[in-house]
């Protein structure tokens, strides 16, 4: 059986959640930081871990320094309809390694994996080296 997670519903669009990972309760409500907000923040974080690990993997390090999603619902409220994803890399990276972090972001991440396919993702790219600043799309 995989991990759990422990949620606990306390009212008033109120949860707390907590894994055997952590040793605090993490509170989530619709007002603060919604659901929805939680699996956005989730998205981000296993984005960033899964490019750097591919490019540990092919032997050189990816930086990705920040990762920004911004989301629409659709137009009745019940689930999301797009996300535009801001992907922010340090280093000097020749257009090879650019496609194959690209390409990783894009198909790698489980947890993008796992969203709808009727999602629909925008990805841009922003590479920081010491000498310049570029956009890539």
């Amino acid at each position: 059986m995989g991990k759990t997670i422990n949620v606990k519903y306390v009212g008033k669009d109120n949860s707390s959640i907590h894994t055997s990972l952590n040793e605090a309760t993490f509170k989530v409500n619709n007002i603060d930081y919604s659901p929805i907000d939680l699996l956005i923040s989730s998205y981000a974080s296993c984005l960033m871990e899964t490019v750097d690990y591919e490019a540990r993997k092919k032997g050189f390090d990816s930086t990705v320094t920040k990762c920004e999603i911004s989301y629409e619902m659709s137009d009745d409220d019940s689930r999301i309809n797009s996300c535009s994803i801001f992907l922010f890399f340090e280093g000097d990276f020749d257009i090879k390694k650019e496609n194959f972090l690209e390409t990783a972001s894009k198909t790698k991440c489980k947890v993008g994996k796992s969203l709808s396919s009727d999602i629909k993702k925008s990805f841009r790219f922003f590479y920081k080296t010491m000498s310049k600043a570029c956009f890539h799309k």
